[in-house]
């Protein structure tokens, strides 16, 4: 038996950025759709032309299946689209699905579209989907299984709610052939306003993309976020939007417009991973990806403030984070004046930066010129040489020197002339002695 298994994170951010894209596209085609409103729902018609016939219907059931699309008529088994006047399906599934359907299972939950904007609900295994949004640029998706609920709610904007199990699609007569689709447990929501709410997955709220609340439950310690946002701070730099969605793909993190086509002026975390944070993507930024955005050094020790944390996939600097220590070159005297580094500074400028400060290259080597002076006043240089003691002054020798007599500097040892009068005394003082004449 040949089966594939893909549950990583890595597939789940995939299936999530395939669910997103697809909400894009269908959203994308509702924006061009909207100036012409007898057409709006174009999308939805012909759905609804596809899924609520009777030949369609009993395909569908074959496999197990129930769907609809928006209409009077959309409504099979446990999938109602009959409130929705835009574009929604609805689609209710078993927990197996068979290529060749041999004793297929029935579908069992409800799923339910809602409105006149864009509605996607799936349900399965007895979960509860409902999706609702109004206005033709409004996205709603909701997705749930287990006997799990999930609901949400877009008004010019988007909203998903998904708390699924993996599927299992099989051949259905041999089982040869297992392909198991991952679930999704993640909630987003941006927009003037939108809601959703996933059970065991968390919920969320956005208001005019500016005010974003999200409660998440899929992490060991659940973590409650509120930020403020700047909801142009992606069309200040579109390239830091497709690098970070890339980013969050490979890397398994959830996709999340509120903080991928946003900038945070000032974002709350409590609970999860850091337990208490507030952070900006404004102002000051970490010097590195494991340090802080301020550092003071002495004698080789460091300590950074503000140290580096993830939020959201994000690194960004914690106003509110306990100091990190590095003490490992602690002792180091040639490191005596103290120095103070940041890092850079972000603006909601077009994303412009502006460099931190640095004191250290003001004040290297200090330190070392203070040491190195005290040093040359060594104990060697306060006493004579012994040529110096032969060959002294008259004043050593009880005696004026000769004119001509020369002696070595202990320090710097250039040859210097002796006067007798400084040296020795005046002439009229003291007269030269015999024995300190040198021949």
């Amino acid at each position: 038996m040949v089966s594939v298994s893909s549950v990583s994170p890595r597939a789940r951010a995939l299936r999530l950025g395939a669910v997103a894209a697809t909400a894009s596209v269908v959203l994308g085609a509702g924006m061009v759709a909207a100036p012409a409103p007898a057409h709006a729902d174009v999308l939805g018609d012909i759905a609804g032309a596809i899924l609520n016939n009777g030949a369609a219907q009993g395909v569908l059931s074959t496999w197990g299946i129930d769907a609809c699309g928006n209409g009077a008529k959309g409504s099979a088994g446990k999938a109602d689209c009959t409130q929705g006047t835009g574009n929604g399906v609805a689609v209710v599934l078993p927990g197996t699905i068979k290529v060749i359907p041999l004793n297929q299972a029935k579908p069992e939950g409800s799923a339910k579209v809602i409105g006149s904007g864009t509605q996607f609900a799936l349900a399965q295994t007895g979960g509860n989907a409902t999706a609702i949004s109004y206005l033709p640029l409004s996205l709603a998706t909701a997705g749930a299984s287990g006997g799990r609920t999930a609901m949400s709610f877009a008004l010019i904007g988007m909203a998903n709610a998904w708390t699924t199990d993996s599927t299992t699609v099989s051949d259905g007569v041999l089982n040869v052939v297992k392909i198991t689709v991952p679930g999704i447990k993640s909630v987003s929501c941006f927009g003037m306003l939108t809601a959703a709410y996933a059970e065991d997955a968390g919920a969320c709220v956005n208001v005019l993309g500016t005010f974003d609340g999200k409660l998440n439950l899929t992490k060991s310690l659940p973590e409650l976020q509120l930020g403020l946002t700047n909801p142009v701070g992606a069309f200040m730099n579109p390239q830091d939007v497709l690098t970070e969605f890339i980013g969050n793909v490979f890397s398994g993190n959830e996709f999340n417009p509120a903080t991928l086509f946003t900038d945070d002026i000032a974002r709350l975390s409590i609970g999860g991973d850091n337990l208490l944070a507030l952070t900006s993507d404004y102002g000051l930024q970490p010097i590195s990806n494991t340090s802080g955005a301020i550092a003071l050094s002495w004698l080789g020790g460091t300590i950074y403030l503000m140290p580096a944390v993830t939020v959201n996939g994000k690194i960004a600097a914690n106003a509110l984070g306990l100091p990190k220590f590095d003490l490992d070159g602690l002792g180091d005297m040639n490191k005596i004046v103290p120095t103070l580094r940041t890092g850079k500074i972000k603006t909601p400028v077009l994303g412009t930066t502006v460099d931190g400060l640095d004191t250290g290259s003001v004040t290297s080597g200090l330190g070392t010129q203070q040491l190195t002076s005290s040093s040359l006043a060594s104990p060697s240089t306060a006493t004579s040489s012994p040529a110096t003691r032969s060959r002294g002054t008259g004043a050593d020798l009880d005696g004026a020197a000769s004119s001509d007599e020369v002696t070595t500097d202990p320090v710097t040892t250039d040859p210097v002339k002796v006067d007798p009068v400084t040296e020795g005394g005046t002439s009229s003082e003291k007269a030269p002695s015999d024995d300190a004449v040198v021949n």
